[in-house]
């Protein structure tokens, strides 16, 4: 069966007979306001000035934004980089609205977008961003407009797990991100997945080797994002500075003479200006992050999906973080 809802030009029909939708965990979901706060963004790209601005040098394309407080539009940073010309519209509503980037965060595929004409945002409630990810095994509402098809559509979805993936718009970040078992298509970049009334991650890409497995951006990166423009520059992420080799074995440990019963993680490379160049030295074992003690896989422990690049990078530019290691004592020849 296909559990997929298509809404268009009739939907009132459907409105005026359900004005709720079930929430994931028992509650109730208002439809109407949840669908006005989520657009579609189309963007067009001049290709060059060869065909002195025809038709055919112009490219276009589309993805999902969602209205959130300050009237700001929230979506995919790969959605809109790069546009010459941006246009927003309501599921609802037949006119396209001007809109322009105010911020932009490559690191974390994400961007702000505001509309000058306050009109658009009336009588939209904005929508919030949840507090936590979702539990492995709850289900989600996902909302988009695939193939920039201007017909909204709701997909359900389930939390398979939670793991560090490559942002492919930078193709250079690893963070954190919800896999979900979902069909998602091209289109629902910067669509909302729903569990509770909330915004609980945004769409951003799709497994490239299995089908219906696509990634959300969870709450905590939004949120990160969000606090982090609030002085009116982006300043990214924190950068860990360091690899480290994880799964050593109890032989090396004990090589190095590391404390029997210590986990924890053993530094290959401390790169040059990185926060930790001045602290820390290759063979190094760290074992601890302010108050989260590690495990050998550099997963933090007593936790589910939780990494030590998590630790640092929850942090803002500028923040103090204590780190706990000690030196190893290799052998001399």
């Amino acid at each position: 069966m296909n559990n997929k809802i298509f809404l268009n030009i009739i939907i009132f029909l459907f409105v005026l007979f359900s004005s709720t939708l079930p929430a994931q965990n028992g509650n109730s979901t208002d439809l109407k306001a949840l669908l006005d706060g989520v657009v579609i963004i189309q963007s067009s790209t001049f290709s060059g000035k060869e065909d002195g601005y025809s038709e055919k040098s112009i490219h276009r394309d589309a993805g999902t934004g969602i209205i959130i407080s300050g009237n700001r539009i929230l979506t995919n940073a790969h959605v809109i980089s790069n546009s010459s010309y941006l246009k927003v519209k309501h599921f609802n509503s037949s006119k396209f609205y001007k809109a322009d980037v105010q911020f932009l965060g490559f690191d974390c595929d994400l961007a702000i977008l505001k509309v000058e004409e306050e009109e658009f945002f009336n009588g939209v409630e904005p929508l919030e961003i949840s507090e936590s990810s979702p539990a492995l095994g709850s289900n989600l509402l996902i909302l988009g407009y695939p193939g920039g098809d201007e017909n909204i559509t709701l997909e359900n979805g389930n939390v398979s797990r939670v793991e560090r993936v490559r942002y492919s718009f930078t193709g250079l970040d690893y963070r954190k991100a919800i896999r979900v078992n979902a069909n998602i298509i091209p289109g629902y970049s910067g669509g909302p997945a729903i569990q509770n009334g909330k915004v609980a991650g945004i769409a951003f890409q799709i497994s490239q080797s299995q089908g219906n497995v696509a990634y959300l951006i969870p709450p905590e990166i939004i949120v990160h994002f969000l606090k982090d423009i609030e002085d009116g520059t982006y300043h990214g992420f924190p950068f860990p500075g360091f690899s480290f080799q994880s799964g050593h074995s109890a032989s090396l440990k004990s090589y190095l003479k590391i404390p029997e019963g210590l986990n924890g993680i053993l530094i290959n490379t401390v790169y040059p200006d990185s926060s930790f160049s001045d602290l820390l030295q290759p063979e190094d074992f760290v074992y601890k992050i302010d108050q989260s003690y590690l495990n050998r896989e550099g997963e933090i422990m007593d936790t589910i999906g939780g990494f030590i690049a998590d630790l640092i990078e929850e942090k803002f530019i500028g923040d103090p973080v204590k780190i706990s290691f000690t030196e190893t004592e290799k052998p001399q020849n």
